[in-house]
């Protein structure tokens, strides 16, 4: 059975406790742009104060990413909605 892995802040976050991600850089690396999202997670859940800043322009960029996907999801159901349809003559 292949299941979806839940790629969740929250399951990140958790992953990240349990060092599937490594430390430092490696983390950073890995984590890419989620990085300040899910490393914000880890320190509230282990009660530190650190807080990383989340800028305007890494939110935009990951509003863009977002819309985009959107985007190509609803261009997907028209192309499989005339084929069907096409198929169906």
């Amino acid at each position: 059975m292949d299941k979806k892995k839940d790629i969740s802040l929250q399951n990140l976050a958790v992953r990240v406790i349990n060092g599937e991600f490594g430390n430092g850089n490696l983390r950073k690396e890995r984590l890419g742009y989620l990085y300040p999202f899910v490393q914000n997670i880890v320190n509230k859940k282990l009660l530190c104060t650190v807080e990383y800043p989340i800028d305007d322009a890494l939110i935009e960029d990951l509003a863009k990413k977002a819309m985009d996907l959107v985007q190509m999801m609803n261009l997907k159901k028209i192309w499989i909605t005339f084929i069907l349809k096409y198929k169906q003559k």
